[in-house]
């Protein structure tokens, strides 16, 4: 009997998808702040570190609850992250407490930075990526 793979973070916020024209639309439009609550719910974290790690001062959040969207920006800084964590998540044999710990913590290959404040662009993303993908396969560099 084979178990049931952990399901990605990105399904369990009830993202539309991981990627593609339905995402890019959502993105658009902008984020329930839903997605931000069920985030930082699903990975065990203070909203308040969610929100400092996606880059979104708790003052712009509060705003937006008129709304209930965040902006497109905000919006692709959350889905950028989930992408990261779910990266993460998966070196980390699934577990998610141990992927943030990783995320926050200072990286020797990245200048003594954490992946963690290097997600808010998309250069720094593809760069934690990239490191996950080197350590996943044993090349600590």
């Amino acid at each position: 009997m084979s178990q049931n793979p952990v399901r990605k973070l990105w399904e369990r916020v009830a993202l539309p998808a991981s990627h593609g024209f339905i995402l890019i639309q959502e993105i658009e439009f902008g984020l329930s702040l839903n997605v931000v609550n069920q985030t930082a719910k699903e990975l065990d974290i203070p909203q308040s570190l969610l929100l400092k790690l996606i880059g979104i001062k708790p003052s712009h959040f509060s705003r937006r609850k008129i709304s209930d969207k965040l902006t497109s920006l905000e919006s692709e800084r959350l889905v950028r992250f989930i992408r990261v964590v779910d990266s993460a998540i998966k070196l980390m044999g699934g577990d998610s407490q141990e992927a943030i710990k990783w995320l926050v913590a200072p990286a020797l290959n990245m200048n003594g930075q954490s992946p963690a404040s290097l997600i808010c662009t998309d250069t720094g993303a593809l760069e934690v990526i990239q490191l996950i993908e080197r350590t996943r396969h044993g090349i600590f560099s």
